[in-house]
């Protein structure tokens, strides 16, 4: 609602938002759909180390392009973006042709590509550590290598 002073947003969770006029004046504001109800999902998919890059790839496409609400123009992207502590990033973007099914189109996307990399064995990655023992008393590998004590 637009009022003298300020104007009262709401957003996506309900949440109201009071603003002044003056910040519509005097600052920037975005709009998603002022010329163009188009708008875009990032997805970002982390993948083991180790895994088919071009396969992960080509399966995300496939599946955002099997998608009916996925716009084929623009065309959806999967890009490799960076190697994190415990993933290669992959990063997907796809148009839709508004934002009535933003929330679940983003879900169905990613139940797809959960499902479709569990039945490829495709390994979605996970905070993982390697521990280096630089020196252990030789007794200790020793009772480790005759397997635990007797209860």
């Amino acid at each position: 609602r637009m009022r003298i002073r300020a104007t009262t947003i709401t957003n996506w969770d309900r949440k109201e938002y009071v603003i002044p006029n003056k910040e519509f004046i005097t600052g920037r504001v975005l709009n998603w759909t002022l010329t163009d109800k188009t708008n875009r999902i990032v997805i970002h998919v982390g993948i083991a180390y180790g895994a088919n890059v071009e396969q992960a790839k080509d399966r995300l496409l496939q599946i955002c392009r099997d998608h009916p609400l996925v716009l084929e123009d623009p065309p959806p992207l999967v890009t490799l973006e960076g190697f994190g502590d415990n993933t290669l990033n992959l990063v997907v973007r796809t148009y839709l042709p508004d934002l009535t099914h933003r929330l679940s189109v983003t879900d169905e996307l990613h139940t797809a590509f959960e499902a479709d990399f569990r039945e490829h064995g495709i390994e979605i990655a996970f905070p993982q550590r390697d521990l280096h023992i630089r020196s252990v008393d030789e007794s200790v590998w020793k009772q480790m290598a005759s397997g635990p004590p007797p209860a």
